[in-house]
């Protein structure tokens, strides 16, 4: 396919991905909105920064608690130019994706010089793996980070540290994303001086880095006392496991088979034999993506063995995995003398990949439907219902901090220091929440049952409010009024 033919395509792809996903909102939730609440952090991140100047869930009280200062950042242009949120937040994310597809595109021509079509399809299928199209759409950092981690690759590949200034920007623009890219900035750096043994170079590198995330760090430190964003430690202290074998399977598991929802599925056999053949191969630049994705596994399954929405945080892994699984398939059918077993092949991955677009659209719609159904309709009620200054506490405080205009307490500590740790510690969030002068708590039930009933005990509230779109009474939140402040 001739280059200026490909820009056209992928814009297409993007303009149907838009559109499908988009109608599925309002077909099933009649609203367009976010899958998950935490895009509504972002908004208010956003939003307080554009109007007050600072990083804050409640206007004057600066909290740590964006894991993503960079997209806060770009989300905030929008405010600032008075775009819609739905509009801004959609554009970015379809921008995203689309920095993915081209840098899969071409990291795979760097690795895979002689073969432009494995580069070529990968790009292709990424615009419509439908968890890739599900995180563009879903008011997060996901996609950026991906780009960002794919374009960082390609530089170190083709370049190692010969450009530091280029890479070390890169790299700083990443963590800024999402601090994971340390480990990717580590990994090159390593990588980068084992190959050319340069000290000023590699330590020129490393400062380019540090003049981006060493302020971040900074302002972390002054907010709460922690180098990283709180919730880099709220949950991993909430659903971290510690060490635990049997959990690191049963994650790695589940990794496998979320990420083979999709085209993945279809390219577990040529990733395997390609891993199995390449390092029998001279001059192969497979290592580094390679390293980049084991690494970040491991760190998820250590930190965070827990699969987000759809095994969001694991979204890095899939252009790789289709890079690498493509090309491995296409040197395993070649080997096999069955030419029509190419043919059927390719067939099945078009149809795995249009059948998951399809189911993707299905989920996102039904995902955004949940979200606005909850946390969003019974911020809105608060807002209408509830006293001036009242002060409520949550556990999902993006949509509550949206749309209130109520003072937020955060009951899993990702914007309250003092529980960043402390997401189990019932006696001290009821102590947080006298302290606090809470009026209302939403809440579901199945989040922290203790707390839910150490809440009950305490305050004996009264049942004001339900969301009506819970499964079952434990999944179903609920704003409750405190009768007793002690």
């Amino acid at each position: 396919m001739r280059g200026r033919r490909i820009p056209v395509l992928f814009a297409l792809l993007l303009a149907l991905d838009a559109a499908l996903y988009l109608a599925a909102a309002l077909l099933r939730a009649e609203t367009l909105g976010f899958p998950l609440d935490d895009s509504w952090i972002h908004q208010t991140l956003a939003r307080n920064l554009a109007a007050h100047g600072q990083l804050a869930i409640n206007p004057g009280e600066p909290v740590a608690a964006s894991t993503s200062p960079l997209w806060s950042l770009a989300l905030a242009v929008g405010y600032l130019l008075r775009l819609p949120n739905f509009l801004w937040a959609y554009l970015l994310g379809l921008a995203s994706l689309a920095l993915t597809a081209w840098q899969t595109l071409a990291l795979g021509r760097v690795l895979f010089p002689q073969q432009p079509a494995v580069a070529l399809a990968a790009g292709l299928i990424v615009l419509l793996e439908w968890h890739l199209v599900w995180g563009a759409l879903s008011g997060m950092e996901t996609l950026l980070f991906t780009g960002l981690s794919l374009a960082v690759l390609r530089e170190a590949v083709l370049h190692r540290l010969s450009r530091p200034g280029r890479i070390g920007v890169l790299v700083g623009l990443l963590t800024l994303t999402r601090p994971e890219g340390l480990l990717l900035g580590a990994l090159v750096g390593g990588w980068g001086f084992l190959k050319d043994r340069s000290l000023p170079q590699t330590a020129y590198y490393g400062l380019w880095c540090g003049v981006f995330f060493l302020p971040w760090i900074g302002v972390n430190l002054a907010l709460n006392g922690q180098p990283f964003p709180s919730t880099f430690y709220g949950k991993s202290a909430a659903y971290g496991v510690g060490l635990d074998p049997g959990g690191y399977l049963s994650f790695l598991t589940a990794a496998a088979v979320e990420l083979a929802r999709g085209p993945v599925l279809l390219a577990y056999p040529g990733l395997i034999y390609g891993l199995a053949r390449w390092p029998r191969r001279p001059g192969a630049r497979w290592q580094l993506p390679t390293l980049w994705a084991v690494a970040l596994l491991a760190v998820y399954m250590l930190w965070l063995p827990a699969l987000y929405h759809h095994g969001r945080y694991l979204v890095p892994l899939i252009p790789l995995a289709l890079l690498l699984g493509l090309e491995g398939g296409r040197l395993l059918f070649a080997a096999l003398p069955y030419r029509l077993l190419a043919r059927t092949a390719l067939t099945l991955l078009a149809v795995v990949t249009l059948a998951g677009w399809l189911r993707g659209a299905a989920v996102y719609g039904d995902n955004v439907r949940l979200i606005s159904g909850q946390q969003v309709a019974l911020a809105l009620w608060l807002r209408d219902n509830a006293p001036p200054g009242a002060v409520v506490a949550t556990h999902d405080i993006g949509a509550l901090g949206y749309f209130s205009g109520r003072r937020v307490v955060d009951m899993a500590g990702l914007a309250t220091p003092e529980l960043t740790t402390a997401a189990y510690d019932v006696p001290r969030i009821i102590a947080l929440l006298r302290r606090e002068r809470v009026d209302y708590v939403l809440i579901q039930p199945a989040w922290r049952p203790p707390l839910y009933q150490g809440i009950l005990q305490a305050f004996n509230p009264v049942r004001v409010r339900s969301d009506g779109v819970g499964a079952t009474e434990q999944k179903t939140f609920f704003i409750m009024r405190l009768n007793t402040i002690q």
